[in-house]
């Protein structure tokens, strides 16, 4: 693209903490996570649907796969923040389009954190 047909536009809304959405019938909740990935990301939880975006929060084999990139004590707080969360159906960004249940992110997010213990992460 021509960088002189871009145009920088301020935010039209600004949050800290969680911001609720109605939207007739669903209500998205926009919630900051702590994560190492992607800093000041928000999970979408929408809970009519049970159902959670995690957009660039949590990417497969991303823990074990990249050391330097990820911190352990913050995937701890992540695994207590999505724990206190009534989700069935985690979504993602990243990949192929996938979905897992909670019992099976939680358990994948887990496996990671113990996997860092070892190699003295």
């Amino acid at each position: 693209p021509d960088r002189a047909q871009i145009a920088v536009r301020t935010a039209d809304l600004a949050f800290s903490g969680t911001l609720c959405l109605s939207l007739g019938d669903l209500t998205a909740q926009l919630l900051p996570l702590p994560n190492s990935h992607a800093a000041g990301s928000l999970a979408v939880f929408v809970p009519e649907e049970k159902a959670l975006i995690l957009g660039d929060i949590v990417c497969e084999d991303f823990y074990g796969s990249n050391p330097p990139a990820h911190h352990p004590e913050k995937l701890a707080q992540m695994i207590l923040a999505l724990e206190a969360l009534d989700f069935e159906i985690a979504l993602y960004g990243h990949g192929e389009p996938a979905s897992d249940s909670r019992e099976e992110l939680l358990g994948y997010l887990r496996e990671e954190l113990a996997a860092c213990a070892p190699k003295g992460i």
